[in-house]
């Protein structure tokens, strides 16, 4: 048998005669009991329940909301979700991203560099 808790946020689990786990605010569900970390051992993992492509989409979101920026380069964004460019375009397509006109290396969310309309940008 095990037993899933579900969190929302950061959460620290001291186990009795065992080393403290210690989960990330983004892994809201953690999994106890034999199934997980043999007869009786109450050690578990952290279990996702909300999708990979939604935390990646939350990063890509958070990183081209950073006041400091109003575009990043591919690169950068590929490298912080682990994933490749091909696979970082179609998730910055589907968070409302766009490729800057003069520049396609560089991504910025629509809601803050506008959409190209001609020779300017609407918002």
């Amino acid at each position: 048998m095990s037993i899933v808790f579900n969190f929302s946020g950061p959460v620290t689990i001291h186990v009795s005669g065992a080393a403290t786990i210690a989960l990330p605010a983004d892994a809201p569900a953690f999994v106890a009991g034999p199934a997980v970390g043999g007869e009786g051992s109450g050690i578990g993992h952290a279990a996702t329940s909300h999708s990979e492509g939604d935390s990646r989409k939350d990063k890509l979101t958070e990183l081209l909301n950073d006041p400091k920026y109003r575009f990043r380069k591919i690169g950068t964004l590929a490298d912080a979700i682990g994933e490749d460019e091909d696979t970082t375009v179609e998730l910055l397509e589907s968070i409302g991203a766009r490729q800057e006109r003069d520049n396609e290396e560089l991504w910025g969310l629509t809601s803050r560099v506008g959409q190209p309309k001609g020779d300017s940008y609407s918002y």
